[in-house]
């Protein structure tokens, strides 16, 4: 199975790392076999971070497996969040499997825990059964240190077809999903 990926960043500084500061711990996560294991992935280049940014905080999102039941096949993930700050501080994420007309499908993961001084910390694993479609996991976290807070977040396409997941790239995803689909406009404006 060959992977796509595409991973995206944004940087967002202050109040952002409050909204996410009180989620609960994860779940216990659903048991299927695994597969086979997914081949490991070339490190994602600095490209993929907009142009002026220089992310403090940074999470990418990691296949670990591909799991089968019944027929069906799904990519098991963790993230892991890479802090660049200088200080030891808390951190807190929420991962979420939305679809291709952004409403939220499964929330996956949510937790909270401590951070060392430009260290990597890892989620735990994360995997969604759903239906055909297109989807994007979305991985946010939040870091904050005495003199710093930042917010970050990764996102990874999907699709599933026949009821096999699949990596795709964000231009492949806009593009066959719904997610590209025209919006009508009138000479004044977006029509209602």
């Amino acid at each position: 199975m060959k992977f796509a990926r595409r991973r995206q960043v944004w940087a967002l500084g202050g109040l952002g790392a409050a909204l996410l500061v009180g989620l609960a711990m994860q779940r216990s996560p659903q048991t299927w076999p695994i597969a086979r294991s997914v081949a490991p992935r070339s490190q994602t280049n600095s490209a993929t971070t907009p142009v002026g940014t220089d992310p403090m905080v940074q999470i990418e999102i990691v296949p670990d497996a591909v799991n089968a039941a019944a027929g069906k096949e799904t990519i098991q993930y963790h993230a892991e969040v890479q802090s660049r700050l200088s200080k030891n501080g808390t951190m807190a994420w929420t991962a979420e499997l939305v679809d291709d007309v952004g409403a939220i499908v499964q929330s996956l993961s949510t937790g909270q825990g401590n951070i060392g001084a430009k260290s990597l910390a890892k989620t735990p694993g994360m995997k969604a059964n759903v239906a055909d479609g297109f989807y994007a996991l979305h991985v946010r976290a939040a870091v904050h240190t005495a003199d710093w807070d930042d917010v970050s977040e990764g996102v990874q396409y999907l699709a599933v077809v026949s009821g096999k997941m699949r990596e795709i790239s964000f231009e492949d995803w806009y593009a066959q999903s719904r997610a590209g689909l025209a919006i009508r406009t009138s000479t004044n404006g977006g029509a209602p």
